[in-house]
């Protein structure tokens, strides 16, 4: 499997995703694809979305509003938050798909660079994530929506 960026709906010179660091980037992604292959062969569980809220129910009041694609992203993430969560006050507000990536609106008493910055990253990978399958993606118009889809789910 190759990744290769392509571009999407934000314009080149994105001053959110210019500020990320490579690194964490690549630290976001490698988590990631550590989740997706930790049962072997990528199969999404049915029931992924009442795991995360039955595992996490701080963090995760409610069900995700995503597709199955971002399961392993969102697994990633959520376990990282949890290690920064040192006051385990941190509590999802939002978290959908909104113009083709993925929207996490997270709030803490104390505010916390790293989760900040970590949610840009996840964000920013969604782009390039299919939200259906989880294989690599891009933003395209389907039907008046902009979502991120790979050429097996681009189904206009």
């Amino acid at each position: 499997m190759q990744w290769k960026p392509i571009k999407g709906k934000r314009p080149p010179g994105d001053p959110e995703f210019d500020r990320l660091r490579p690194a964490a980037i690549l630290d976001a992604l490698v988590r990631t694809l550590a989740h997706r292959w930790v049962h072997g062969r990528p199969l999404c569980p049915l029931d992924w979305k009442e795991r995360l809220t039955s595992g996490m129910p701080q963090l995760f009041p409610f069900e995700p509003e995503v597709g199955n694609g971002w399961v392993w992203l969102i697994a990633a993430a959520a376990n990282h938050l949890s290690v920064v969560d040192t006051c385990n006050d941190m509590r999802t507000h939002e978290l959908k798909e909104k113009y083709g990536t993925l929207r996490w609106d997270i709030s803490s008493i104390e505010f916390h660079q790293e989760v900040d910055e970590y949610t840009s990253f996840v964000d920013r990978l969604s782009g390039y994530i299919c939200e259906d399958c989880g294989a690599p993606g891009a933003i395209q118009s389907l039907k008046g929506w902009d979502r991120c889809v790979c050429h097996k789910h681009a189904v206009r």
